[in-house]
């Protein structure tokens, strides 16, 4: 997340805690109010969170020196598949003098 994200979640808060801008249901129990603006600040947050997000980063305010780590994503169902047998296919071993030249024996494969 970049700060200015931040900022806007915190400015969020502040914003829907009961008596800042607003108080409702009117004559609710603390319980019943807190509940209230907590799924108010949930409704308000997941309908504008990506709009901040984008507005912040396509109007270049990007703080220099702040980069956001790239998202890797997990391999699909088929990858795993492919990935395992591709493990399967590689030759048995029991030492590196059982594997092809410049191949070493790991975990019972020749890699």
């Amino acid at each position: 997340m970049n700060a200015y994200l931040y900022a806007y979640i915190i400015i969020l808060f502040i914003a829907v805690t009961p008596g800042i801008l607003l108080h409702f249901p009117p004559g609710g129990s603390g319980y019943i109010v807190a509940i209230a603006h907590g799924i108010l600040f949930a409704l308000i947050w997941e309908y504008t969170h990506k709009y901040i997000y984008h507005y912040t980063y396509s109007e270049g305010f990007q703080i220099q020196g702040f980069q956001e780590s790239e998202y890797v994503p997990h391999p699909t169902i088929e990858q795993q598949k492919q990935m395992l047998e591709t493990e399967k296919t590689k030759t048995p071993c029991v030492s590196d003098s059982s594997c092809d030249t410049g191949l070493i024996c790991r975990s019972g494969r020749c890699v």
